[in-house]
């Protein structure tokens, strides 16, 4: 189940950016802010792959900042897994 919400997560994904570029002028940017995740206990760079897969679509990432660091989810604290490092970003992409 976790694979095709995050399958499905990045296809939608991707399809923003494909508007995004096909709407936006030469010169314009973007914003984007977004967390990471974790499941059973493995770190997923949501951030970082998003920059990956913009890029694919006719962006540049001028900047991934860290807007702030973020704690466990009560699933993650209630199933007695042990504390993984996550974040919210803020990607700022621009057209090639």
């Amino acid at each position: 189940r976790v694979y095709r919400m995050v399958t499905g997560y990045f296809e939608d994904m991707s399809r923003v950016f494909a508007g995004l570029a096909a709407t936006m002028t030469a010169s314009g940017k973007v914003a984007v802010v977004v967390a990471t995740q974790v499941f059973d206990g493995e770190p997923l760079p949501t951030d970082l792959l998003l920059a990956e897969l913009a890029r694919g679509h006719g962006f540049a990432t001028d900047a991934v900042w860290v807007a702030r660091a973020k704690g466990m989810s009560v699933q993650q604290r209630l199933s007695g897994a042990k504390p993984v490092a996550s974040r919210e970003s803020v990607l700022l992409l621009s057209k090639r």
